[in-house]
């Protein structure tokens, strides 16, 4: 469902109109580009009562007079994220404090803002749409979480009642079956897509049955109605194919596809894609080094490199793999969720490398110089995948992790 920021001005009936609207089109002008739904000036709690607050993502509401508090509690009580703004006249801030601060006491989630702080409105509508897009979404699960996510796999069940989330959970087999039952025809279109890609060590028939992989796993996505999945995929090695072009491929195509069937590193995806508005990457921690961490996995949406080539699998040789080469000095945020501490942990860097550093690690390879202490990531471990996304993030995520009562850590 699409979510929508939807603008109001709150204002008591005992200020003058002519004042009050001049204020109201002020700083509808000054958010407009962030916002889509205009309510108008809003004086009474019925009206926002009548609000329909299924589509709505969250709210920004300008604080246009004081004798307003009542007004800005029932909207915070609809349950939808809310941005108040407080102006310098009509005692507009005294209002808003008031407000905010009985907002806290009930645990109600509200951020306040003035002309000084403005500029970060826009991360703030971020969050709360991403947040909108993932809650009460389905995730497809094919097969169990892999047997070495020991910790990764004990936040499903807090997951699903953070963001009620739905899981179908379907056998490995059953992805086997579709992937017999896809046409030569199917797979040759879209082999088609790749016909100027560098492949290195593979056979034509390695690319084919990963393309035939890819059909099917999409075929599922579709039968289910899934908004992401993810693959316990060491599992499809003694079929002698694996899941990593697949992944890359749907994550390309905007549909989120996580490695190994960690849920937290999957739905942390989810919530990044919808964040950054870029597809993102999923490794594994490799090294951790003075300011520097390490991240590989064989897989990665090539829409975000510079280039890439298919190369075999790491660990097996078997199937194919995404060698991608990322852009030196891009901005990076990395995260993990992990919903038994309630914790998101992030960091913010630049991408110090722009092909592979070594040879025997994952194929795609990223190393973020970060501006915090990167070592926190091994003082106090929270599982092995972390998700990368283009660009500097951690303002949103910071409003995010408000939105779902997540510990902030900052590396």
């Amino acid at each position: 469902m699409y979510g929508k920021c939807v603008f109001a001005g709150l204002a008591s009936p005992l200020h003058r109109p002519e004042v009050v609207d001049a204020i109201l089109k002020k700083y509808y002008g000054l958010v407009s580009d962030v916002v889509d739904g205009f309510l108008g000036k809003v004086t009474s709690v019925e009206d926002i009562r009548r609000i329909d607050v299924a589509g709505v993502a969250c709210f920004i509401c300008v604080v246009l007079t004081g004798g307003t508090e009542h007004l800005v509690l029932e909207v915070a009580r609809r349950g939808v994220p809310l941005a108040l703004i407080a102006h310098d006249t009509q005692n507009s801030l005294a209002a808003a404090l008031e407000a905010k601060a009985r907002l806290d006491y009930e645990g109600l989630y509200a951020e306040l803002y003035t002309e000084k702080n403005l500029k970060y409105l826009e991360d703030f509508v971020k969050a709360a749409k991403a947040v909108h897009k993932v809650r009460g979404s389905k995730l497809l699960l094919v097969g169990e979480p892999s047997p070495w996510l020991i910790y990764s796999s004990l936040g499903i069940e807090e997951f699903k009642k953070m963001l009620g989330l739905s899981i179908d959970v379907i056998p490995v087999e059953e992805l086997i079956r579709e992937y017999h039952r896809v046409t030569d025809g199917d797979v040759e279109k879209e082999l088609l897509k790749l016909k100027d890609v560098e492949v290195v060590e593979l056979s034509e028939e390695d690319v084919m049955n990963s393309v035939r992989l890819y059909v099917a796993l999409r075929n599922l996505v579709r039968k289910y109605s899934t908004d992401f999945v993810s693959i316990r995929c060491f599992d499809l090695l003694e079929h002698k194919v694996t899941a990593c072009l697949p992944l890359s491929i749907l994550n390309d195509e905007g549909i989120i596809a996580g490695c190994e069937g960690d849920v937290p590193a999957t739905l942390t995806m989810a919530l990044m894609y919808h964040i950054s508005g870029k597809p993102v990457f999923m490794g594994n921690v490799v090294w951790v080094e003075e300011d520097k961490v390490f991240f590989a996995h064989c897989t990665t949406p090539t829409r975000i490199m510079a280039r890439f080539k298919l190369r075999s699998h790491f660990e097996s040789g078997l199937g194919v793999a995404v060698e991608g080469y990322p852009r030196v000095g891009e901005k990076a945020t990395f995260a993990r969720i992990d919903p038994v501490e309630r914790v998101l942990r992030t960091g913010v860097g630049r991408i110090v490398n722009s092909s592979p550093i070594s040879g025997n690690v994952c194929r795609t390879q990223i190393q973020v110089r970060t501006q915090g202490n990167p070592f926190k990531l091994i003082e106090k471990p929270i599982g092995n995948h972390y998700v990368v996304a283009l660009g500097n993030h951690v303002q949103s995520l910071g409003y995010l992790a408000k939105m779902l009562k997540l510990k902030l850590e900052l590396i």
